[in-house]
């Protein structure tokens, strides 16, 4: 299962949009979508704005072999947590997208990771769906993924009585 995930706050139309362009041509690929604030809903593949809860949250992530999302570090930590593979588009405010500095930053931090992928446009993404994946989910990748997911945090989430 292919899970897209965009967060609460900003709609993301534009990768809404793109995965579910591609979900029209893969219809037999399983894939949910928490669009948010998103104002296009798709047509290709079942969505909710919101998890209700974080248990339906978590049990989305454990079912899904994939996460497209943006550069959300709390959207990319669960993912990263359990070595799932991340295909992500960051938000760019030349399309009027809401971002913030560690979309930028992010994205050119993780440009070589093994487990997130960064696609510079739409086109980008589509193609890179389209490629075959190889599961992550093993043993030997495991360590890597929970370096990532330190390193994600300690880069880019303020811990309590941090400042900077």
């Amino acid at each position: 299962m292919i899970l897209l995930c965009v967060g609460n706050t900003a709609p993301f139309n534009r990768l809404v949009r793109t995965l579910d362009k591609w979900a029209r041509l893969n219809p037999q690929k399983e894939i949910t979508a928490q669009i948010g604030a998103a104002t296009f809903y798709p047509e290709n593949m079942s969505y909710l704005d919101f998890f209700p809860s974080g248990q339906m949250r978590d049990a989305a992530y454990d079912r899904a072999e994939l996460l497209v999302c943006d550069l959300s570090v709390e959207t990319i930590m669960p993912a990263t947590t359990r070595g799932l593979e991340v295909l992500a588009l960051p938000r760019l405010s030349i399309f009027g997208e809401e971002i913030g500095i560690t979309q930028v930053s992010l994205a050119a931090e993780l440009k070589s990771d093994a487990f997130i992928r960064v696609a510079e446009d739409e086109d980008q993404l589509f193609n890179l769906l389209c490629r075959p994946r190889t599961p992550l989910k093993t043993h030997a990748n495991k360590p890597r993924a929970m370096q990532n997911a330190r390193n994600l945090q300690s880069r880019f989430i303020k811990s309590p009585g941090r400042t900077g």
